[in-house]
């Protein structure tokens, strides 16, 4: 594990590098609630004595969670993204359940997972959102959402009693985009997101950081380009043309024209990896509240008529519809990785009560995702493949995340019964070390269990 988190070290002290490791260890070997105390027992460390010191690296310590999502981006994009490719990244907001007088950013919202079209459920928890990169690991056949940054988007009543400007979610995913801007300088960034990321302010403010995809509206404002200025034209220069039908309109309209296509990546209810539409599309000028974006928009319907019809927008006019439906077919793999993390790796079970805390934990926890994936691919290009558990009712030969959480977990069980001699005095490890120190020792003698041992 020390040589998995070896990016990270810089990040830390020496003794919070050991405290570091063993919360990481814990939270992958634990099978239960994400606490701290959850993740000592995991790695054998319920009769430490110094326990305070694990609370207190979430709570009060001093390092920089902005810096490990840099890292960490780093190491997603070395290890899935080839050079030359453009880096999608999925964003997404996802509701923390969480309950409790002391926590004070939590807010009262709609539940996505819970709630459909004709049954609204509300819930009481904290927004977060989550960038991720969308990328096919090694061992995989299917895209995978990997987060690297997560954000907590406290609700408007919680930063008004904290006299705090309020940041919609729009606001949120600039800021996020234009940081990655200045991390990966040179590379092409295509952000992919829902309807609520639909908004010409993003599109606007990061036309030139980043390429925005996104699910838009039925009735949006489409228009053409304005006609040229006549000679000796008087007044300002019209900045819209005449007005386009809208989505909803062009859709049930006979003289559409439309286009077969395959997307692949477009996961259907069989099963199947690839997903036939008819498509139309267009450039148009999006406008709205004074504010006009040259866009690429995309008209997608169901041959069979079985699925809506849909419009999605791209920011970059010369981008064909196969490129926007297939970086957008791609973002489906966010909702998955939510799904993972709450079912594996415990989100939602933690049970900090301080700001600086809670702000920490569930970043990690999505980050420490990304981290089992990137382990489970070296483990898999090691091994030749990956193991996948089957039954006799499910024989699905692609690895899921739950495939590499076991893989990973088994490494680190057989290297901690490889080692029962040399774990705890030989090697420096996150124990608490005994108030009178041991004699050490002699060299012939820990070589010679060693081989006993190897033997």
């Amino acid at each position: 594990m020390e040589i998995w988190l070896a990016p990270f070290a810089a990040m830390f002290t020496q003794p919070t590098w050991l405290n570091a490791v063993a919360l990481a260890t814990g939270a992958v070997l634990c099978l239960n609630r994400r606490t701290v105390c959850s993740a000592l027992r995991a790695v054998d460390g319920a009769s430490d004595k110094g326990f305070s010191r694990f609370h207190r690296f979430l709570s009060r310590g001093v390092w920089s969670g902005l810096q490990g999502s840099r890292i960490l981006l780093g190491l997603l994009v070395k290890a899935f993204v080839p050079d030359g490719q453009p880096l999608v990244v999925g964003v997404d907001d996802f509701i923390e359940r969480r309950r409790g007088g002391k926590i004070r950013d939590k807010g009262i919202y709609r539940d996505p997972v819970r709630s459909s079209r004709g049954f609204f459920v509300k819930v009481e928890g904290l927004r977060w959102l989550s960038f991720q990169v969308l990328a096919r690991p090694g061992f995989a056949r299917r895209t995978w959402g990997l987060p690297f940054l997560t954000v907590l988007c406290p609700s408007e009543r919680a930063n008004a009693k904290r006299k705090r400007r309020h940041q919609t979610l729009p606001e949120k995913a600039i800021g996020g985009m234009r940081l990655m801007a200045r991390w990966l300088p040179g590379r092409l960034l295509v952000m992919v997101g829902d309807g609520a990321f639909a908004s010409l302010e993003v599109f606007r403010r990061l036309k030139d950081r980043a390429v925005c995809v996104a699910r838009c509206r039925m009735d949006a404002r489409f228009f053409n380009p304005p006609p040229p200025r006549k000679k000796g034209q008087k007044g300002r220069s019209r900045i819209l043309g005449t007005r386009q039908l809208t989505p909803k309109t062009r859709a049930v309209r006979k003289a559409t024209k439309w286009a077969h296509m395959t997307v692949p990546g477009w996961r259907t209810k069989d099963g199947s990896m690839d997903r036939d539409v008819d498509v139309a599309t267009g450039t148009a000028l999006w406008n709205s509240h004074a504010m006009t974006v040259p866009v690429r928009w995309v008209l997608t319907r169901d041959p069979t008529g079985r699925a809506e019809t849909r419009a999605f927008v791209c920011s970059d006019p010369q981008r064909t519809a196969l490129d926007i439906l297939t970086w957008y077919a791609m973002r489906w793999a966010v909702e998955v990785s939510f799904e993972e993390t709450r079912r594996h790796l415990g989100v939602e079970t933690q049970r900090q009560w301080s700001d600086l805390a809670i702000h920490r934990t569930t970043p990690l926890l999505l980050g420490l995702f990304s981290l089992v994936t990137l382990w489970a691919s070296e483990l898999a290009e090691r091994a030749g493949k990956l193991p996948v558990l089957g039954a006799a009712w499910y024989k699905n030969p692609d690895p899921t995340f739950s495939d590499g959480l076991a893989a990973v977990r088994r490494t680190l069980w057989a290297e901690e019964a490889a080692r029962p001699i040399l774990w705890r005095d030989d090697f420096p490890t996150w124990r608490s070390r005994p108030r009178t120190a041991e004699k050490p020792r002699p060299l012939q003698q820990r070589l010679t269990e060693l081989m006993s041992y190897a033997a």
